[in-house]
């Protein structure tokens, strides 16, 4: 599917879906109306009717699993609150960890990831395997390292690590961490987007791409494009008079942008680039860039207000030392 569109990937994932629901749940309501109250026998039933109609196409019959006493084997649970409490309603997680819980679990995450555009090179980056490095490997690195973690997890009041909701950054603590002395200046303030800039083989998408992998095992949706691939394809979808990948872009919670310096400028995509940073300034989503350019080469290609607004969102931070090898 490399050689299609974004947008069409999304339009086809989403038929596939939308079809695969729909003969579920027909085979759901047929199971319904036979009477069966058996939750292990209703799913066992449920399985059958959709793999006859295409849903399952496994050849291996589902796994005999001990239906859940506190869920009921559903993997969420409702809580037992009077009807003006704000919990009233809704669902949660089951807090047994059951099978069900776990396997809805998985399927949210390959949906994820499948929407999430992560190149199949990447999918397998994490902070775990970039520690991996000998650390001549390492240098000129660790301060990119710990960013990229400060990005995605932060301590709470007791010291634990929790998700960082806000993905705010304060490079203080990440360089403290990162016991590498800083190349340049970085603002007091906190900033919930980075910019990972340097020569190529220094590992800045290998780490952006951990980050995207690490928030969406946690939930979190991310969307990951390659600078030229995003303005062709939002080039191409505005001659249809269509914008739904660029609103998708505009808004997406988290947004990773590689390889962020093209050759064939023109106004236009200029323009989309200038709108693109802005937008997510003025609205403060996170969102992460890799480049082998620097802020004046950032001025040079996507000219001065690009390169403003990105200065103020995000932390500008340099890979240097060794082209990273396996150890």
């Amino acid at each position: 599917m490399n050689n299609i569109s974004l947008e069409e990937q999304v339009r086809r994932y989403q038929r596939t879906q939308t079809q695969a629901d729909k003969l579920e749940n027909k085979a759901e309501r047929k199971v319904q109306s036979q009477g069966i109250t058996n939750l292990a026998e209703q799913g066992r039933r449920i399985y059958e009717l959709a793999r006859a109609n295409g849903r399952i196409v496994d050849d291996e019959p589902p796994e005999e699993l001990e239906v859940c006493p506190v869920c009921g084997g559903r993997g969420q649970v409702s809580r037992g609150v009077e009807f003006d409490h704000l919990d009233f309603g809704k669902l949660f997680p089951c807090p047994a960890k059951c099978d069900a819980l776990l396997n809805t679990r998985r399927e949210q995450f390959v949906k994820r990831v499948d929407i999430s555009q992560l190149p199949d090179l990447q999918k397998g980056c994490t902070f775990e395997g970039f520690d991996k490095y000998a650390e001549f490997y390492q240098r000129g690195k660790m301060i990119a390292r710990m960013a990229a973690e400060a990005f995605v997890v932060t301590p709470d009041d007791k010291g634990n690590m929790v998700l960082n909701v806000g993905h705010e950054v304060y490079m203080d603590n990440v360089i403290a961490a990162a016991g590498e002395k800083a190349q340049r200046n970085y603002s007091p303030d906190t900033r919930n987007s980075l910019v990972f800039l340097g020569p190529m083989g220094k590992g800045k998408t290998g780490l952006a791409a951990a980050i995207v992998n690490y928030l969406m095992e946690q939930g979190e949706p991310c969307l990951y494009m390659r600078c030229r691939d995003m303005i062709s394809d939002v080039m191409r979808e505005r001659k249809t008079d269509d914008d739904t990948l660029e609103k998708t872009i505009m808004d997406f919670p988290v947004l990773l942008i590689d390889e962020a310096n093209i050759d064939d400028h023109n106004p236009t995509r200029d323009q989309f680039m200038q709108d693109l940073i802005r937008h997510r300034y003025a609205h403060r989503l996170a969102t992460i860039v890799t480049c082998n350019i620097d802020e004046d080469g950032w001025e040079r290609e996507w000219g001065g207000r690009t390169t403003v607004a990105l200065q103020a969102m995000a932390h500008w931070i340099p890979l240097d030392g060794e082209v990273l090898r396996e150890s």
